[in-house]
């Protein structure tokens, strides 16, 4: 009834899709990689600053996220590897952005996070409109 799949130390478990209909709250393999990503903490402030604030410039980013810049790098290249977003060039800033904000915010819609990971920042949740 159930699928699991590992991500380093942690085991993710989602409702195993059978035939061409899937059960109500089965999650599609597509969305499996990024719904694990918008699980950690960290990610789904970047991705709700973005949401919030669109394109950010790296340093504005880690400085709305309260993070190094460092911290910002290393979240970013994971969240262009899974497709989440893209970063541009812009003059000497580096820009990032949602690579697919229509496609994200169906994700976050349809998985909504656990209360107790999106509790840390309700106010920039309302703000974004979920």
């Amino acid at each position: 009834l159930v699928s699991r799949q590992h991500e380093g130390a942690f085991v993710r478990f989602y409702i195993r899709v059978h035939g061409v209909v899937a059960p109500e709250g089965a999650v599609g393999e597509g969305d499996k990689a990024v719904l694990a990503m918008l699980r950690k903490p960290r990610v789904l402030e970047i991705v709700a600053q973005l949401l919030v604030h669109g394109p950010m410039a790296m340093g504005d980013l880690a400085k709305a996220v309260g993070v190094t810049a460092g911290n910002i790098t290393h979240h970013a290249l994971k969240l262009e590897s899974a497709g989440l977003v893209q970063r541009t060039q812009q003059g000497r800033e580096r820009i990032v952005d949602l690579a697919n904000r229509e496609d994200t915010i169906r994700i976050l819609l349809a998985y909504e996070p656990p209360a107790d990971l999106v509790a840390g920042f309700a106010d920039l949740w309302g703000k974004v409109g979920f």
